[in-house]
């Protein structure tokens, strides 16, 4: 449970930091269920992943930000790796980012 709360938290909480500078701010989470996995996708319209940082998201120690250790997504790879499931992103430069979460039915 305490892996959930960490992986949300972080997700949630740069979803809300690629906003910062947005009017419209706006944070969509879907879940969806799958035969053998729950989905969850946990979409922004935010600035958006560059085509050039997408390929280091997941790196340790990789950050966009002025703050941040760029620890988060690499802790959020890892424990979704730690329980059988797997996450991955789609975005676009300017228009924001969905991080799609699946958990195997024997991981909730």
């Amino acid at each position: 449970m305490q892996d959930l709360l960490r992986i949300f938290n972080n997700l949630l909480k740069n979803a809300a930091q690629s906003m910062e500078n947005r009017r419209d701010k706006n944070i969509n989470i879907q879940i969806l269920q799958q035969q053998e996995y729950v989905e969850v996708r946990v979409t922004d319209n935010g600035k958006g992943i560059s085509k050039e940082d997408k390929e280091h998201i997941f790196q340790p120690y990789f950050t966009t930000k002025s703050k941040g250790t760029g620890l988060g997504l690499a802790i959020v790879k890892n424990l979704m790796t730690e329980m059988g499931g797997e996450i991955f992103f789609v975005s676009d430069k300017g228009l924001g980012t969905t991080f799609v979460l699946k958990f195997p039915y024997s991981a909730t």
